[in-house]
């Protein structure tokens, strides 16, 4: 698994620091936000507001769903998703990612999480939202804003140019799977992204 974020943020270099404990909590400083690499991308699901953020936010620990990288996905406790909850997400080559859901509105549909350890890569901070808006009964907006630093220029580098397919396979494969039941694969992620490309709206400060 190549990725830094929940829900995603990746890299193609190998370390051998089996775990990077200085990593920042946006949650705790809003303004890294102004020190780091911003994206936000939106693509529009023929379901549900409720159907998507069934899967996006009461069943968060599920990733793997639209994640191709990810072996399993889970939380540390019970208690389901809220703020403070923690989810591990185990890649197929056996790295992890550990986030924490900072925000959490059912009433809003929206949900954050932030990157509290990883034995992938150097990063200073990431952190990542889904924030849903209803467009008719079954038709709902997705949108996913993420933010990320890593520890060195070429780190950095390196992640601008993958991140944003990562983010375009995720949100495709939900997409994918809530409006055809089918569950994206490594095999198939490039024919499902180039199928909706076209319907995904990105902005980015890089």
């Amino acid at each position: 698994m190549k990725q830094i974020i929940a829900i995603s943020v990746a890299v193609t270099l190998v370390f051998s620091n089996p775990t990077f404990a200085d990593i920042q909590r946006f949650s705790q400083n809003p303004s890294l936000q102004e020190q780091g690499n911003l994206i936000q991308m939106s693509i529009e699901i023929d379901a549900s507001i409720s159907d998507v953020w069934k899967l996006v936010g009461e069943e968060f620990e599920n990733s793997k769903v639209f994640n191709v990288e990810a072996a399993s996905t889970y939380f540390f406790e019970d208690g389901g998703p809220r703020v403070g909850s923690r989810r591990r997400t185990v890649g197929t080559d056996g790295t992890f990612i550990d986030v924490q859901i900072f925000q959490f509105s059912r009433q809003n549909h929206t949900v954050s999480w932030e990157i509290i350890d990883t034995d992938l890569a150097p990063i200073s901070f990431g952190f990542s939202e889904y924030r849903l808006k209803s467009l008719g009964p079954e038709k709902t907006r997705l949108t996913q804003v993420s933010g990320f630093q890593m520890e060195n220029g070429l780190m950095n580098a390196g992640m601008r140019l993958r991140f944003p397919t990562i983010l375009k396979t995720e949100l495709v494969g939900i997409k994918e799977f809530l409006e055809t039941g089918r569950q994206i694969t490594a095999s198939t992620a490039r024919k499902v992204r180039n199928a909706h490309k076209r319907r995904i709206a990105v902005s980015k400060n890089w």
